[in-house]
């Protein structure tokens, strides 16, 4: 179980030591590809070094997971997409410690920290078959927001977790899975902010880690 691992928050050179080759060896039978790798010419690469340059204070969180003898386990990194909204681009946990909680862990942990800090929302991109992380997610309160179809990586779900109660009932309103109540129609109609409490039915539905 989770609790005999040790989870932290890295640094990003702590992150940065092991990172190229734990996902190389993590990821060996993905089909995803990186086109800086196998499709983009020198002025391409060059070009786009240059505008990574002007996007250099973009807040990450890094987490590590290692087990009883120091070794690594598992990891996740979030990056910042905009001011408000951060991304969790990459995870995985080694097939020795899978199916342990390593992964739900890593995952609260995230949502706690992204909270603290002040983001509003937490996206991640998935295979549209990858069920062992569709399930966690959909479990701990991200909804399915998109459906992508990238290039490097085929169909792809957008999940999304909001933090706010009124944005998150918001959701189910717009799905049709709900009636738009007073407040809904009251934010929908543009008129200036009065905030309510949400509403009973949103308020069971929420899951604990947006209480």
């Amino acid at each position: 179980m989770a609790s005999t691992y040790t989870f932290r928050y890295l640094e990003k050179d702590e992150f940065d030591a092991f990172y190229a080759q734990e996902s190389a060896a993590a990821f060996a039978d993905a089909t995803h590809f990186d086109p800086r790798e196998r499709i983009y010419r020198q002025e391409e690469l060059e070009r786009i070094a240059a505008l990574k340059m002007t996007w250099t204070n973009r807040r990450q969180i890094l987490i590590g997971a290692y087990d009883a003898a120091g070794a690594l386990a598992g990891w996740s990194q979030s990056v910042q997409e905009r001011g408000d909204e951060i991304c969790m681009c990459m995870s995985a946990v080694k097939p020795a410690h899978q199916r342990h909680g390593i992964y739900a862990r890593m995952l609260d942990m995230l949502l706690d920290r992204a909270r603290e800090l002040g983001f509003q929302s937490v996206i991640s991109f998935h295979q549209a078959t990858n069920n062992a992380i569709l399930i966690p997610k959909l479990k701990a309160g991200f909804h399915v927001t998109g459906v992508e179809y990238r290039d490097t990586r085929g169909v792809l779900l957008k999940l999304t977790y909001l933090f706010n109660d009124e944005r998150r009932h918001l959701l189910d309103v717009r799905s049709g899975f709900v009636k738009p109540d007073e407040r809904a129609l009251e934010i929908l109609s543009g008129a200036p902010r009065s905030p309510h409490p949400p509403t009973a039915a949103s308020a069971e539905r929420a899951p604990a880690a947006a209480r």
